[in-house]
């Protein structure tokens, strides 16, 4: 039950980036698709693709942080 709900407010997290950004942090990080790959899929470069994953991955987390560890609220029931 706590991965399924997580999995939302992941996916949720996901959905607030940019289109670009959100699809190569999908591709990368949910997908498992190679750097290499996802860059001559998109045709971006390596600088552009590291920025667009970095931008990804901290406004990810600050949206996971803000939502799925609300303070009071026990680990054990979600």
């Amino acid at each position: 039950l706590q991965r399924s709900e997580f999995l939302r407010v992941l996916q949720s997290c996901v959905e607030r980036l940019p289109e670009r950004v959100a699809i190569v942090f999908t591709m990368r990080t949910i997908d498992g698709l190679d750097t290499d790959e996802i860059r001559d899929l998109l045709g971006v470069s390596a600088g552009n693709f590291w920025v667009m994953m970095h931008r990804a991955r901290m406004s990810v987390r600050r949206c996971i942080e803000a939502k799925w560890f609300i303070p009071g609220r026990s680990s054990t029931t979600g």
